[in-house]
């Protein structure tokens, strides 16, 4: 896991700007819970991964977007795994359920949702 390296920084936030330097991305403003000033953090690389429900998709992509199923996540505080660096599947009806390290400390549980209908935006 990235964040149990002692050279990685994590940040919890909510990306409220893209920044771009001509038509690349360098970085994003952002603010953090109960912190009302915009922050802005910068790097050579940043990943934009915000979801089904994306509020920056319409600044990235110009095609509507098909949503047939997403999934649903659960943060599970010190929850150990029956071997390290392997993901646990629990066969659930009427979806499986994953069960993976989200942090060195706590788990993630990720159970698929919306089979019924397709959501177009």
């Amino acid at each position: 896991m990235a964040s149990c390296h002692k050279s990685v920084t994590v940040i919890e936030g909510t990306v409220t700007k893209l920044l771009y330097d001509g038509n690349c991305i360098v970085g994003v403003e952002y603010t953090t819970s109960g912190v009302f000033c915009k922050k802005v953090v910068k790097a050579p690389l940043t990943i934009v991964a915000d979801g089904c429900f994306s509020k920056l998709r319409k600044a990235l992509v110009t095609e509507a977007v098909c949503v047939p199923s997403y999934f649903s996540g659960l943060l599970l505080e010190d929850c150990p795994q029956f071997q390290w660096n392997h993901a646990e599947i629990v066969l659930g009806d009427p979806s499986p359920i994953l069960v993976y390290k989200a942090s060195c400390r706590d788990g993630r549980e990720a159970v698929k949702r919306g089979n019924t209908m397709t959501s177009c935006f």
